[in-house]
């Protein structure tokens, strides 16, 4: 009876001292996922003792740290196609560090390290910063076609540039809707969306734009001429594409469409 009680509780699980993460962020349109462990200071010291600088570690505890990415992406200034990879990394006392971004993501920690299997060597700064308890990487400094992954640990931070390939993505995707024949005043109406709000591309907008009308005229389409007008300051045309989107509206049963656009007009008739 002992021996089945012990045999049961070793085969329970157990909180590790370095729990595991998983950091997913949308970048654009590319998906990358950072999978790493998060080791505390515990008032030790870690850099040069813990860590032992010029050797490569981890980046992490437990297994070796990973990064999945959706599409190839340029990180570090370095060219990474899309896949799942492993990060370890060499740190120094004064100078940069080296980041090993490896095909190998088997790695439990760096013991079986083969820098053969490097696809990319990064060459980063370290920085000073405020105390970090617990390893943390992050994604942070967002926009549509860039971000930066984030290290902190002790006193220590590392910031890796990344930009990721949205624009050529985006085309692709809209190109794919196009071929693909379905549901075409909709696909024209987000790829003019897209070329007017993200790309400030009001002629290849309105190219969309007249295609989707050639589908079917819809109320959003002349939601996004008024718009275009209004960006130009013209207010007579915004307001005339937004009553016409409000009738469209109303035939379609798109009540708050209606309303939003009424508010427009309500809001711009005595700009004009």
């Amino acid at each position: 009876m002992i021996m089945m009680l012990s045999l049961g509780m070793t085969a329970q699980d157990l909180p590790r001292p370095s729990p595991a993460a998983t950091v997913e962020q949308v970048v654009g349109l590319t998906t990358i996922t950072l999978e790493y462990s998060r080791p505390s200071v515990k008032g030790r010291t870690v850099w040069g003792d813990l860590v032992p600088y010029d050797k490569v570690w981890r980046f992490g505890a437990n297994e070796a740290t990973k990064i999945r990415t959706s599409d190839d992406i340029t990180i570090g200034g370095e060219k990474l196609a899309a896949g799942y990879y492993a990060i370890l990394a060499t740190p120094s006392e004064k100078g940069e560090w080296m980041i090993h971004i490896n095909s190998d993501t088997t790695l439990r920690g760096s013991g079986n390290y083969d820098s053969k299997k490097d696809v990319a060597v990064l060459k980063v700064k370290p920085s000073e910063s405020a105390h970090t308890e617990s390893l943390s990487i992050t994604v942070e400094d967002l926009t549509a076609n860039t971000a930066t992954v984030l290290f902190q640990w002790e006193k220590i931070q590392i910031a890796i540039p990344v930009s990721v390939p949205t624009d050529e993505v985006a085309e692709k995707n809209i190109q794919a809707a196009i071929e693909k024949g379905e549901k075409l005043d909709q696909v024209y109406y987000s790829a003019a969306s897209y070329y007017f709000n993200s790309k400030q591309n009001e002629a290849k907008a309105n190219e969309y734009l007249e295609e989707s009308l050639k589908v079917k005229e819809n109320h959003r389409v002349y939601y996004l001429k008024g718009r275009m007008a209004e960006s130009k300051g013209n207010m007579t045309e915004a307001v005339g594409h937004w009553k016409k989107g409000i009738t469209l509206a109303k035939e379609d049963g798109s009540d708050g469409w209606a309303d939003f656009m009424q508010g427009l007009v309500d809001e711009n008739s005595e700009k004009k």
